[in-house]
């Protein structure tokens, strides 16, 4: 009886473990469906203060490269902070940045409104074509009560023809 009790706690453990690595895997492949590569917390607990970020790399034709991002906080912040960074691949693994922008919404600038999702859409022209590009974007928000939190995300590599 013993015994069988113990392959059946066995049996359940390995059943366990296979529906988690089963569901993390789930989770890898949609991210990636969704064009981004990486998102990485870069200080502090997951979700604290960032609901969602959302980053997006176009080709808009002719050398032009469109770039999204996006920042959903849970809450209303007294800053967010935004910065893009366009980088081509110059081998296999090392990518160089080749533009970059930052953008900061102050509370204090729409008083009339909650400052919790900030948004940036723009084009980035005159770049080389042939070549791989991606976009890196670190997302920050602030709050004098609630403290900050930082996300990094990147894209998947874009082929400009």
């Amino acid at each position: 009886m013993k015994k069988k009790i113990k392959l059946y706690g066995i049996f359940i453990c390995i059943f366990m473990t296979l529906m988690m690595q089963f569901q993390a895997f789930a989770f890898d492949e949609y991210a990636k469906k969704q064009g981004i590569e990486t998102i990485e917390v870069l200080n502090s607990t997951r979700g604290r203060l960032i609901s969602s970020v959302d980053v997006q790399i176009t080709d808009e034709g002719k050398g032009t490269i469109g770039a999204y991002a996006e920042l959903l906080c849970h809450e209303a912040m007294d800053e967010l902070i935004i910065w893009v960074y366009l980088e081509r691949q110059v081998s296999t693994g090392s990518w160089i940045a080749v533009s970059h922008k930052q953008f900061d919404w102050l509370a204090e600038d729409y008083p009339n409104q909650s400052l919790n999702k900030a948004i940036v859409s723009y084009d980035i022209p005159n770049q080389k074509r042939g070549e791989k590009y991606r976009l890196r974007c670190v997302f920050g928000a602030f709050s004098d009560d609630l403290g900050s939190e930082n996300w990094r995300a990147a894209t998947a590599a874009l082929y400009l023809e």
